[in-house]
Parts: structure tokens; C-alpha cells; sequence
């Protein structure tokens, strides 16, 4: 009887002690700010979003890791079993509002349809990584 009574409370501090990490962790994640990259208006034909988060990178404005042509990491928050960084557009070219929308600085941008390592960038056009909980 007594056995019991001492796993009960183990099952129970358990359940506490674990809801209240949970609740942290997600608490922590809430606080992540979204990458804004704007292109220049003199940007150069063909370039990808890769090549300019690789200058950005160059330049310290950013850090990243890429795997598998997927943003996994990006100024030190990393991908999780249900967050990750996606990616939003004003380029309505490679854009679907379909898939998802986001709301920025008065703005509405678009899910990118293409991969960092694809989307050829153009002048003036915003992308805007977005750490989400799905």
C-alpha cells in the first residue's frame, strides 16, 4: 500500500515537473523574431535567396545552417520536431497565398513556393523567414 502511494506521487511530480518544461519551452520559442531580407533594387540577374544569405552571412547580419536545401537553423534558433522556419514572399511571383500568408509591418507576403537554393531573388522584394509552430 505504502509502494503505491509513493509511485502516485512519483507519476504525479512527474506530470508536473514535465508540463511545467513544456510550458517553458514553448514559452521560450514565442520570443523568436522573424528574418526580414529585402533585396536591392540593383540586384543582379540569377541570384538565388541562398547567395544573398551567403553575403548577408559574409557580412554578420545572419547566421544559418542548411541541410538538404532546407533552413534548419537560422541566428541560433533551430528546427524542432514541430517548429521551423518558413518562408514568406512579396515576389507574388513565387508566392502562394494558398499555402499560408503572413502579416508584417502593414503587410501581407505570400508562402514561397521554392527552396532557398531556387528562389531566384528580384529587386526590391522582401522574404521574410518566419520561425512557426505547426
Amino acid at each position: 500500500m505504502e509502494r503505491k502511494k509513493w509511485q502516485r506521487i512519483g507519476y504525479f511530480l512527474f506530470a508536473v515537473v514535465f508540463s511545467i518544461s513544456m510550458l517553458c519551452f514553448s514559452a521560450c520559442k514565442k520570443d523568436v523574431k522573424p528574418v526580414v531580407i529585402v533585396t536591392e533594387s540593383n540586384v543582379e540577374s540569377g541570384y538565388t535567396l541562398l547567395d544573398v544569405m551567403e553575403a548577408w552571412e559574409e557580412d554578420g547580419k545572419l547566421t544559418f545552417t542548411i541541410e538538404n536545401g532546407m533552413i534548419t537553423k537560422l541566428n541560433g534558433v533551430k528546427n524542432s520536431t514541430n517548429s521551423y522556419w518558413m518562408l514568406y514572399t512579396s515576389d507574388s511571383a513565387n508566392a502562394n497565398e494558398a499555402w499560408g500568408v503572413y502579416e508584417y509591418g502593414g503587410e501581407t507576403y505570400g508562402s514561397a513556393v521554392l527552396g532557398v537554393s531556387e528562389l531566384v531573388v528580384i529587386a526590391s522584394a522582401t522574404y521574410v523567414w518566419v520561425y512557426q509552430t505547426f
